[in-house]
């Protein structure tokens, strides 16, 4: 893992986004400084989930298009584990970025229709998000965001990461220090 990431990775490249569920407060910044790195190099697409460390991913990239900071032909991708109504911070962070409605800059949805009550929803979720990737080594990156201690307990992201380096992709780890993957006790 490293602290620093080499922009040069992600040129033209498809970028695979995933992480923890929860995120604390204190390692959403370096999420959001991350991701306007990783656009600022101009990926030629990223795909993200619709929870955790993927939604403050987009809404990081939902900045940058708004700004206009992003090259014309990024293409951005959403896989949902069910439906876009069921996951309402997906919605709020949708309808809120106000996208330019010239039709250049949009983010597509990829509705999976599982349940979300199963755990092996998940990790199908996240292997579509590989294979939206196309599984090519040559052309794909997974940026995956890691807590503190790394995925010990973790039944999900373990097998997804083993998989995309079997297949010869690319994985850089961004460490979150403040983050153990368990939600932030609320004081």
């Amino acid at each position: 893992m490293s602290d620093r990431i080499n922009t040069a990775d992600f040129a033209w490249k498809r970028v695979v986004i995933c992480g923890p569920l929860h995120v604390h407060p204190l390692d959403e910044g370096l999420v959001g400084a991350t991701m306007m790195q990783v656009l600022l190099a101009k990926p030629a697409s990223v795909i993200v989930g619709d929870s955790g460390t993927d939604l403050l991913a987009l809404r990081a990239m939902l900045r940058m298009i708004q700004m206009r900071h992003v090259h014309p032909l990024l293409d951005v991708t959403a896989v949902v584990t069910y439906c876009l109504g069921q996951v309402p911070d997906l919605t709020k962070l949708l309808d809120a970025a106000h996208l330019p409605s010239d039709g250049s800059r949009h983010v597509k949805i990829l509705q999976l229709e599982m349940d979300p009550g199963r755990g092996e929803s998940y990790l199908t979720r996240d292997m579509v998000k590989l294979g939206r990737s196309g599984w090519d080594c040559m052309s794909s990156v997974v940026l995956a965001f890691t807590p503190a201690g790394g995925w010990r307990n973790a039944k999900i992201m373990p097998p997804l990461l083993a998989r995309a380096r079997e297949q010869g992709m690319t994985v850089i780890e961004v460490a979150l220090p403040n983050t153990n993957g368990k939600p932030p006790s609320r004081c």
